[in-house]
């Protein structure tokens, strides 16, 4: 009977162990899904400063001209349309040659600065739209920044699956260090588990107050992951505004809620695997960790 309390307060110290340290692996996973989060925000505004420059040919008429700006602006590809003239562009290749004389005769052609939406801003995608647009009457030519939406897509994926590799790993972690709790657990009660096996109680009724406990401490963790989450976001939105903006508190909260639902599908999910794998043992190999 002394021995009780002892029991208890190693059950209790074993259990707060377990859920601090899933609290600690959801804050991680919570921090690099929210890292995931700002690099898509950062790539979305990276893709929609991709361009296209459709040059407008010499020999078309105004209507025609015209006609190609209702296309182009009609177009589910193109965020805006900004018309350069002729003397625009002349003046501007001046600037970038550093001289100040404009040429006299000027050799360029009036052209259309076109932003894409982020969602036609791909490589694949800005080739087939360059084909388009110059099959419209009244085009010269069309230019395209492919070289910079493969780099910028190339550099997203990149740093997307190291994220997803720190994820895999975070995972692997906890699932490992819940299914040896469970076990020294069940290690300290093994003559009493033995004990209700042999007088048939069955293995699902042995294993599931480690289950239900498994989902409280989940849950507890993701409450806990969730909290320290949501005071960091509120620290980055005094702090640097800028990157708040790219967090916005609707995926803040949907990330809350998939930091509680894994934190409780995590926890039960190893103690029953481990209770599960512990059980099965007969009563010899109880008494091995």
């Amino acid at each position: 009977m002394k021995s009780t309390p002892k029991r208890r307060s190693h059950s209790r110290g074993s259990q707060l162990i377990s859920i601090v340290s899933v609290s600690l692996v959801l804050v991680i996973l919570g921090l690099v899904a929210l890292t995931a989060v700002a690099m898509h925000q950062v790539g979305r505004q990276l893709r929609s400063g991709v361009g296209v420059v459709v040059i407008v040919d010499e020999v078309a008429t105004d209507g025609a001209a015209d006609s190609l700006a209702t296309m182009l602006k009609s177009s589910p590809a193109v965020a805006s349309t900004v018309f350069v003239p002729a003397e625009e562009v002349n003046k501007r290749w001046a600037e970038q040659l550093g001289d100040d004389e404009i040429l006299e005769i000027n050799p360029f052609q009036p052209e259309y600065e076109l932003t894409l939406t982020p969602e036609y801003s791909h490589p694949d995608s800005l080739e087939a739209i360059a084909e388009r647009f110059a099959a419209m009457p009244a085009v010269y030519d069309v230019k395209v920044h492919t070289e910079m939406a493969r780099n910028v897509n190339t550099t997203l994926n990149s740093v997307l699956l190291i994220l997803l590799a720190v994820a895999g790993a975070m995972l692997l972690i906890s699932i490992v260090l819940i299914n040896n709790t469970v076990r020294m657990e069940i290690y300290a009660k093994r003559t009493v588990l033995n004990t209700l096996l042999y007088v048939g109680a069955t293995r699902g009724f042995i294993r599931r107050p480690y289950v239900l406990r498994g989902i409280a401490e989940g849950a507890i963790a993701g409450i806990v992951a969730s909290a320290l989450l949501a005071g960091f976001r509120l620290w980055i939105a005094d702090t640097y505004a800028p990157v708040a903006e790219m967090l916005p508190w609707s995926a803040c909260a949907i990330l809350f809620g998939a930091l509680l639902l894994v934190g409780t599908l995590l926890c039960a999910g190893a103690a029953w695997l481990a209770a599960t794998r512990y059980l099965r043992r007969s009563y010899d190999q109880m008494f091995e960790i």
